[in-house]
């Protein structure tokens, strides 16, 4: 059983970054871009502010992205668009606006929580 959460662990943790409700706060730095390994990136109940940063769309293998509940302001960076194997985008409960268009051009989008109603887009 210890080899195989060992090797499970060695595996899949360099992957995936959960920092949930950690009290984090701080902008999300633009060094996220330099994980592109990562598959799931959740950052949910925090108190990360500022914008996301363009950087994030350099996780071109991300399929997991989760910000809600942060103090996060601002517009959705167009570098989601690069996000094409993207598949679950929740940044609900933040204090974004803007254009939603920027992720929902991402071509495998499953399912988007929208809870902010200052986001506009084509789609909603």
């Amino acid at each position: 059983m210890t080899n195989l959460a060992t090797h499970y662990t060695k595996k899949s943790l360099k992957n995936w970054l959960c920092l949930v409700n950690c009290s984090i706060e701080r902008k999300i730095p633009p060094a996220i871009g330099d994980l592109t390994k990562l598959i799931e990136l959740e950052l949910q109940y925090n108190y990360l502010s500022g914008e996301i940063p363009m950087e994030i769309g350099k996780l071109h293998k991300l399929w997991q992205l989760e910000l809600y509940n942060n103090e996060l302001t601002g517009k959705h960076p167009v570098g989601l668009r690069n996000l094409t194997k993207l598949e679950l985008f929740d940044a609900s409960a933040n204090n974004l606006e803007g254009d939603i268009a920027v992720v929902g051009s991402v071509t495998m989008v499953l399912f988007t929580v929208v809870v902010v109603a200052r986001l506009t887009g084509g789609w909603l």
